[in-house]
């Protein structure tokens, strides 16, 4: 299994060469939901889209009672 600091620069690159850079810390949460490799729950959709190799699952409003995670 890769470690996190090398699959962050592996997802970190990309994102730096298209001038669509996301806060390092959204790059470590991808990172560790890529190499575990479970579904990420967010409601911040819009840096995780920017990464293909991510499972993500929208989660629509926190409003809503009826999430369970």
């Amino acid at each position: 299994m890769m470690r996190l600091p090398e699959l962050s620069s592996i997802i970190y690159q990309p994102l730096k060469r298209e001038h669509t850079l996301i806060e390092f810390r959204d790059i470590l949460i991808a990172a560790t939901a890529i190499a575990e490799n479970p579904c990420l729950a967010t409601l911040n959709t819009k840096h995780f889209k920017r990464i293909e190799e991510i499972n993500l699952l929208e989660i629509r409003s926190a409003e809503n009672k009826n999430v369970r995670l």
